[in-house]
Order: structure tokens, then sequence, then C-alpha cells
């Protein structure tokens, strides 16, 4: 599963967004899971959470419910969830869905 919408996803990054990208469905649940840094300095570091939590909150329809989970194991890129599937799972168990 992973695997499958991490390669649907880079495809999807190769195309453009229509504006406004994709939104939650008003009332479902949505989490994130996000890598804490971006492999540069620490401003960049701030930044780049900054950013990754704006567009999941709008992908969430402004309900992104707590709590935002960052993995910062040293190893953790952005194909984290692919890369360290069974931390991704350990942690979505965690939200019981």
């Amino acid at each position: 599963m992973w695997a499958g919408q991490y390669f649907s996803l880079k495809a999807m990054a190769a195309r453009p967004l229509a504006v406004g990208g994709p939104v939650a469905p008003r009332g479902l649940p949505a989490f994130a899971v996000m890598t804490l840094h971006s492999g540069q300095d620490a401003a960049g570091d701030t930044f780049y959470r900054d950013q990754k939590l704006k567009e999941a909150g709008r992908i969430a329809g402004g309900n992104l419910t707590s709590p935002v989970v960052w993995c910062d194991q040293p190893d953790c890129k952005e194909d984290f969830v692919v890369a360290k599937s069974a931390w991704t799972a350990e942690v979505l168990a965690g939200f019981q869905i």
C-alpha cells in the first residue's frame, strides 16, 4: 500500500496541481505524520515545518486532528513513509484508524 501511494504521489508531483489542490472531505479526521528536518540548517528546518503544517492544514480542510507526529530520526527523509514503513504503521496504529 505505501509503495503504491509513494509512487502515485511522485507521479502527481510531476504534474501541475489544480488551484487549491486536493482537500479532505468535511468531517473526515485528518492526521499528519511528517519528517522533522529539511536536511538544511535550523532556519531551513523551521521554514520547512511551517510550510508543511500550513499545507497539511489546508489539505485537511482546516480540520487537522492532533497530534501531528514528526519523525525526528536521522534517516527520516521525504520517503520515510515507505523507507520506514514499520515506524509509520506503528504511528498510524496509535491513531486507531
